[in-house]
């Protein structure tokens, strides 16, 4: 995992390429994000409208889904 990488936004649109072993790109903040292997388990858990937060120095990233409820 980057440790020195950084990012938060809203997830509106996700890439998959061939050749990338499954690693999507995602557009957020008029930039391209492009998680590490290591984060291939949050890659395959997260949506086109969750909202996801990596802070700075962490090894976690942090995925929010709205439901029914809000």
């Amino acid at each position: 995992m980057h440790l020195q990488q950084m990012y938060s936004g809203k997830i509106y649109e996700i890439k998959h390429y061939t050749g990338d072993r499954g690693i999507p790109k995602i557009p957020m903040n008029n930039k391209w994000h492009y998680p590490d292997i290591s984060d291939s388990n949050v890659t395959n858990y997260i949506h086109v409208g969750d909202s996801i937060l990596k802070d700075f120095g962490s090894d976690q990233i942090e995925v929010f889904r709205k439901n029914e409820n809000g």
